[in-house]
């Protein structure tokens, strides 16, 4: 079996077009290199999915602990107490488990499934990584009090700024659903480069159209999302851009690269 044939030609062909390749087998080192990009983004990626997740529940188990005037902690069940619910489709009337709330019930039957403790560091490393963007938007407690985003953000996006800003606050939201955008074309295998329009603030992003926008516009987004891990955590961004992965990276998002994956 040929390369081209395990990998299939119409898999080939968004790199075929993309990159102006006139056969299957021009369009080889470019899968390639999509395969060792996608590898080292994955690091980043890890890097900001565990800072993410540990800023948000130290920042919710401090609130909802204080709030419930309970023992203050900084590993509390916070999500105990947040009102998934959201209106029914079908009868808006009706109140229903939101998706927000099924993902962090699946969680629960997971650790019950593994028999391990519902512990709340258990039961948020079980949560998937696209479901803490919509965590920001709950905005009540079962019992009507306001969940107070403008004092838990800051805690949360620690050297981002004032995102109590509306602006602000957009833009950072607006970047976590495009880092949540490139995992799953990581964890597809799909060809990390390629970005649909996009707004990030009151920015437009268009889509690339030629080899040339494709590396810029990658460039770009790598350069984002690195700067959106120091938004959460200047220690680990710290020691990432030190890393071996982190200057593989840089390396690969180079257009001259390509050729390294020649055959």
């Amino acid at each position: 079996m040929s390369l081209v044939d395990a990998i299939s030609s119409p898999r080939l062909n968004t790199y075929k077009t993309s990159f102006n390749c006139n056969f299957d087998n021009d369009a080889l080192k470019y899968y390639y290199w999509n395969q060792a990009i996608s590898a080292e983004i994955y690091v980043l990626l890890h890097n900001i999915e565990i800072c993410l997740r540990n800023r948000i529940h130290t920042a919710l188990s401090l609130n909802i602990s204080e709030l419930n005037n309970d023992t203050l902690s900084d590993n509390y069940k916070w999500y105990g107490f947040f009102d998934f619910n959201v209106p029914d489709k079908d009868d808006p009337t009706k109140m229903v488990l939101g998706e927000t709330g099924k993902v962090v019930a699946s969680a629960k039957r997971n650790l019950s499934q593994k028999r391990m403790r519902k512990t709340p560091q258990n039961v948020i490393s079980n949560i998937d990584f696209g479901a803490w963007r919509h965590i920001f938007q709950i905005s009540h407690c079962k019992n009507g009090e306001v969940i107070e985003w403008d004092k838990i953000n800051p805690k949360i996006f620690v050297h981002y700024g004032d995102i109590r800003n509306r602006e602000k606050r957009k833009v950072v939201m607006d970047r976590l659903r495009e880092i949540g955008l490139l995992r799953n074309r990581v964890a597809h295998l799909e060809p990390v480069w390629k970005f649909k329009e996009r707004k990030i603030g009151n920015r437009v992003i268009a889509e690339p159209s030629s080899p040339t926008q494709i590396f810029s516009n990658l460039n770009q987004e790598i350069a984002a999302t690195v700067r959106f891990l120091g938004w959460l955590c200047t220690d680990t961004y710290s020691f990432y851009i030190k890393t071996k992965s982190y200057k593989n990276l840089q390396k690969l998002i180079q257009h001259q690269t390509i050729q390294d994956f020649g055959l």
